[in-house]
């Protein structure tokens, strides 16, 4: 379990019930830790990768990590939809492709990749 990046984080300074806490006030307490640790992105990152259920880490919840996870996953499948790579996607909003069609349907790409998603989310369920 441990990483590098666990060195230098914020959280080694206090009790660990800190990050694990009972209640909403427990979880305000340690996401404010989290706020000002200068490791707090590949510590959210690594409960994402191994699916770590409980905790604060990286400053999210055991709830807010969930919703991450479940918005990449739509992501990736409005993007497999779509027939295009994520990344092709956001490059095709960057550059401008301001009448070529590449959300949903015939949706221009000048629609935001948010409200893309959310037009393949009415498609889709």
């Amino acid at each position: 379990m441990y990483e590098r990046w666990m060195e230098h984080a914020s959280c080694a300074d206090f009790p660990r019930e800190v990050f694990f806490p009972t209640d909403g006030g427990g979880v305000v307490r340690a996401q404010k830790i989290c706020a000002t640790c200068p490791v707090a992105k590949p510590c959210l990152e690594y409960a994402l990768t191994h699916r770590v259920e409980h905790g604060v880490w990286g400053g999210c919840s055991e709830r807010k990590r969930r919703r991450i996870l479940s918005a990449r996953k739509r992501k990736l499948t409005v993007a497999e939809l779509n027939g295009h790579a994520q990344a092709d996607i956001q490059a095709d909003v960057v550059i401008g492709a301001a009448e070529t069609p590449v959300g949903v349907g015939d949706a221009p790409a000048s629609k935001s990749i948010k409200q893309r998603s959310k037009d393949a989310d009415v498609l889709i369920g």
